[in-house]
């Protein structure tokens, strides 16, 4: 069950509140009514739909429902943003496991100050997907490569239905950039229009990027930044963060 909201393209907001304020003022500039969303057996999919780049950059994962509190965080609701006729490029459904690709990179150049516990997320991801692989139902390939090139192969060779990309990104000058390892572990940067490159044509229907600013974009053009890069190329899911945030908060 999903449940679209199309919020007005002029609110603003004071972000420099409490998260519940900027919350409950979300909530208000929709001009719902309270009893508009009620939780279910089944789990209700809210869906923040717009083709305003200004309105998709707003914090809408702190959306403070009065009764339910902040809706991304319960149990009966998922929230996420939608951007209206992208292109809907998609595999024929087989009968076979999901196959999954965590691919993590971590130069040798970046400092001890931003190394991250990739190890700590791979057993996190491991262990949240165990039971579906004792199953059958989930297929996960962990490599221990971190150059960009690698990345291109295995997505050619091994035919992931979701990526997790795991490391470092920035956004600057209206771009969105990761970073990679070169062939001898030093750190190289990739920019979305490249790193989109590697999923064109490919079976890729989820990317999680899980690394800091991939989810920032320009607030007056939409295709911009790593996550909205890759929706425009067809990827129907796509999971970013918007902000920098310390290791230890993931």
């Amino acid at each position: 069950m999903s449940f679209i909201i199309t919020p007005p393209t002029n609110i603003s907001i004071n972000t420099t509140q409490s998260t519940q304020a900027i919350g409950q003022a979300l909530w208000q500039s929709l001009n719902l009514e309270i009893d508009s969303l009620k939780p279910t057996r089944e789990i209700l999919n809210i869906i923040i739909e717009s083709d305003n780049s200004q309105t998709l950059q707003l914090p809408w994962e702190l959306l403070y429902h009065p009764t339910y509190g902040f809706l991304a965080q319960h149990p009966n609701f998922t929230l996420s943003r939608k951007i209206p006729n992208l292109p809907n490029s998609s595999t024929p459904l087989e009968k076979r496991p999901l196959r999954v690709l965590f691919f993590s990179t971590l130069p040798d150049d970046i400092g001890e100050e931003a190394r991250l516990s990739v190890e700590k997320e791979q057993e996190v991801v491991l262990e949240t997907l165990l039971p579906f692989r004792q199953d059958g139902l989930v297929e996960i390939t962990v490599p221990n490569d971190g150059r960009f090139k690698s990345l291109k192969k295995l997505i050619e060779q091994e035919k992931p239905d979701m990526v997790f990309l795991s490391g470092h990104s920035s956004y600057a000058d209206g771009k969105g950039y990761f970073l990679f390892e070169d062939k001898i572990g030093l750190k190289k940067h990739i920019d979305e229009d490249e790193l989109n490159s590697t999923f064109v044509g490919s079976t890729v229907e989820c990317v999680v990027l899980s690394s800091c600013q991939s989810a920032m974009a320009d607030d007056k053009t939409l295709e911009s930044g790593l996550v909205r890069t890759l929706a425009f190329s067809g990827i129907k899911n796509v999971i970013g963060m918007r902000e920098s945030i310390y290791d230890e908060a993931v």
